[in-house]
């Protein structure tokens, strides 16, 4: 079944559906307030009619059991998936189609399911992670997974959210795509939805855009735009949310009277708003002093160490008359994310900028997207332009095993194949650096005979440990100007150990204690506001780290078992899942979660 957009355009009120007035007011509601979804909001109108005529049905027959309906829903990063699935489990919970709020199941999640009502809706956020045969070999757990939502897929609504562009092709690869449908599909945002976003976003802070900046969120929206990992209404939310604490930290003018809204004016948004120079923007005049002040990392320091030493030593060798030989600089980084890849990456070509082996040494990051193209002879044209924008500089390439597609019509190995003879011919003035987790890094360089022999160093990047976290916390408040009270570092070391304890493959590492900072801030920022004249503006308190563990996120890995690993029996005990299964579905998930996170 195809959901064809409404021609007409009514008034909500006016809709013809039967569905219990408090929800169906409150999806009424969330319908008017989304934002450069007008096509959406009629599809849904349209499907809230369908549930209607699907519940009237079976009410008039009695009939207690129909074909669940399945749905897919498409659209950019960050651009409301989740959000138009939860209207949707709305829709369906009035109709009385369903028994329980919306469900995100993922591997990580599927032990909890056990506890959600059986009749929730499920809404599967589809990545190459969640898709059987992506080229990493045979994996029981992932076919288990699919199996076990084949059987719930008789009592449940699955909703299928994937990216575009890009995640078109995961669907192909699923059995359960043919069950699907339901079809809504978000279009990309403009310019004018962004702003929409951003101003209806600030205002429930209690602040309002200026026309200046206005215009430079619309430059930051600009840049951000050309990154591989731009969030669309995600990242609308991240500057908004630095602006705001900007305001907090210096609002430039009183404070507003009564209830008016506080002004976001254009120095908010701009990143360098602070103008003091730090001690972080004065290391990066020495590449090779940052490098060393960074936490942990000692494998990689010494590795880049290695290669900086040689690379002095060619040139002396070359200044005295005596025999020299090419340098290679290619390198592989491999570990999890938030573990300085990067930042280490960036420092690489600063410091080779110093000692004249490149031009620029700027970075130029990329993904498999910027590298593969859609018809034969695309790729390579798309590789070498990639290539030409990162000559002088390093190129690097973020998840590099998603070019190995694991099937004959991918057009990954061709982009391979191009970078493979780029590093030869361009070695002299180009870096390229692989990045990605470790196991999938050494598929990826299997894949190419010339790949390994083209790279001079393999550096592997670990996990932080727990009093890496607290001292990269740590850096963080010496470099913004804060401190932390005694109650305050003690609570800040127990919650780092508990997500230390909780980690998986995926743990954010850095990125995550970036964020923990970003928040303690806030919560300092809301005590200053509040009381003004009293509160330090420096120091956090335990209530700033207590209130850390508030965030969705922080209280999900809290929850996490602390066995987030793959045993030695892993395939014996997901088969026992699999039998398990046939007796209870809901219960088979649990053998499960001890086996993988």
């Amino acid at each position: 079944m195809t959901i064809s957009v409404l021609k007409s355009r009514a008034a909500l009120e006016a809709v013809p559906v039967q569905i219990e007035p408090p929800v169906w007011d409150e999806v009424a509601r969330e319908l008017k307030s989304l934002v450069g979804m007008e096509g959406v909001r009629e599809e849904l109108l349209t499907i809230a009619r369908t549930l209607q005529n699907i519940k009237a049905h079976r009410e008039r027959h009695h009939l207690r059991h129909l074909p669940q309906l399945h749905c897919v829903i498409e659209g950019p990063p960050g651009g409301g998936k989740k959000r138009i699935a939860q209207l949707l489990a709305k829709l369906l919970n009035g109709c009385g189609l369903a028994a329980g709020p919306l469900y995100t199941l993922t591997l990580e999640t599927m032990e909890g399911l056990a506890q959600a009502p059986a009749g929730s809706p499920l809404y599967i956020p589809l990545g190459p992670g969640l898709v059987p045969g992506r080229g990493h070999g045979p994996n029981p757990l992932l076919e288990i997974f699919w199996l076990q939502l084949k059987g719930l897929s008789q009592e449940r609504t699955m909703i299928l959210g994937v990216d575009t562009p890009g995640g078109e092709p995961l669907l192909e690869k699923l059995e359960f795509a043919q069950e699907i449908q339901l079809r809504i599909s978000i279009p990309a945002y403009s310019w004018q939805h962004f702003l929409a976003y951003a101003r209806k976003y600030a205002a429930r802070s209690r602040f309002k855009l200026t026309e200046s900046a206005a215009a430079e969120l619309r430059r930051r929206l600009e840049e951000e735009q050309k990154q591989p990992r731009f969030l669309n209404m995600r990242t609308v939310e991240k500057l908004v949310d630095k602006a705001m604490m900007n305001y907090f930290m210096s609002p430039g003018e009183a404070p507003p009277q009564g209830r008016r809204f506080a002004s976001l004016e254009a120095q908010h948004f701009r990143p360098a708003f602070q103008t003091r120079v730090t001690a972080e923007a004065k290391r990066a005049e020495d590449p090779l002093a940052e490098l060393k002040g960074l936490v942990g990392l000692e494998e990689g320091k010494a590795r880049v160490s290695q290669l900086l030493a040689l690379v002095h030593l060619q040139q002396r060798r070359r200044e005295q008359g005596l025999p020299t030989q090419p340098i290679t600089t290619h390198m592989a980084f491999s570990g999890p994310p938030g573990t300085g890849k990067t930042t280490v990456a960036r420092l690489v070509g600063q410091a080779l900028k110093e000692l004249g082996l490149l031009e620029r040494g700027h970075l130029v990051e990329v993904a498999r997207e910027d590298l593969v193209g859609q018809y034969v002879g695309h790729t390579a044209q798309k590789t070498a332009e990639v290539v030409e924008r990162a000559r002088g500089g390093v190129l690097y390439i973020d998840e590099c095993y998603s070019l190995n597609g694991g099937y004959a019509t991918d057009f990954g190995k061709e982009a391979v194949a191009t970078l493979v003879k780029k590093m030869e011919d361009e070695r002299d003035s180009l870096t390229v650096i692989f990045s990605g987790y470790g196991r999938e890094m050494e598929e990826f360089l299997q894949m190419n005979p010339g790949l390994r022999s083209r790279i001079q160093f393999q550096i592997k990047f670990p996990h932080y440990t727990a009093d890496e976290l607290y001292e990269i916390f740590l850096k963080f408040c010496r470099e913004g100007g804060y401190g932390l009270a005694p109650a305050a570092a003690q609570e800040l070391q127990n919650l780092l150990k508990a997500l230390h304890r909780s980690q998986g493959e995926t743990f954010a590492n850095g990125r995550l204690v970036r964020s923990l900072f970003e928040r303690a801030q806030l919560a300092l920022a809301e005590r200053v506001w509040s009381e003004p004249g009293t509160a330090s503006l420096k120091l956090f308190l335990e209530e700033d780290i207590r209130s850390l563990k508030g965030y969705q996120d922080v209280a999900e890995l809290l929850k996490a078992p602390p066995d987030r690993l793959w045993g030695d029996g892993c395939l014996r005990q997901a088969q026992t899942g699999c039998l398990a299964m046939q007796t209870d579905r809901r219960a088979a998930f649990l053998p499960l979660r001890r086996v993988y996170s």
